[in-house]
């Protein structure tokens, strides 16, 4: 509860010493102890199934989360009419992006701290206001073809409201500049749409 307190030594702190010998104090200490048995572990358990992103599971994904962000477990290609199915990880990364959506202040401090976190282990990511209404991400890492597709087709990337953007990615199938000699290894062009 508050600081590895139980709800009976927790509450006792907070009840005055006057009523620690009386019917009051022996009334909060069972009732402590029933909350400590059997709702500790059910709110632990329900943060974990349902509220929390991260470990949520895949109905509660599915049924609290993407309704509620108006998220769809498929999208169809508008360049190709391809219809893709997104994994559960996938979908739980797009609701991620919804979610963060609805809560983010606007500042491009908090998108980055986002971003870094979003794509963790897949190399650097960063955003940034370039000015004219418009915000530019850069993506130092191949993109998956749904994502690509998502970000450039449906808008799902977080930015303020009257605001473009732009996205920046590395292209796996070229490396360096043609025919420089002179730049160093991890210099590589990005594709833009």
């Amino acid at each position: 509860m508050n600081d590895g307190l139980t709800f009976s030594e927790y509450i006792r702190g907070v009840i005055p010493k006057q009523y620690e010998y009386t019917n009051v104090s022996d009334f909060i200490d069972r009732k402590g102890k029933f909350y400590d048995e059997k709702l500790g572990t059910i709110c632990e358990q329900l943060v974990n199934d349902v509220f929390d992103l991260d470990t949520c599971s895949v109905s509660a994904l599915r049924n609290y989360w993407g309704r509620m962000y108006n998220v769809q477990p498929q999208y169809t290609n508008k360049y190709d009419g391809t219809v893709h199915v997104l994994t559960d990880e996938e979908y739980r990364m797009v609701v991620k992006i919804k979610a963060f959506c609805s809560c983010w202040d606007g500042t491009t401090y908090q998108l980055n701290a986002w971003l870094r976190k979003l794509f963790l282990g897949r190399g650097s990511v960063f955003a940034s206001d370039v000015g004219g209404m418009d915000i530019s991400y850069t993506f130092f890492f191949q993109l998956e073809n749904w994502e690509l597709s998502l970000f450039r087709d449906y808008d799902i990337l977080p930015r303020n409201a009257g605001c473009g953007h732009t996205v920046a990615y590395a292209s796996s199938d070229v490396f360096g500049f043609y025919g420089s000699e002179l730049h160093p290894f991890d210099q590589r062009p990005f594709n833009k749409y």
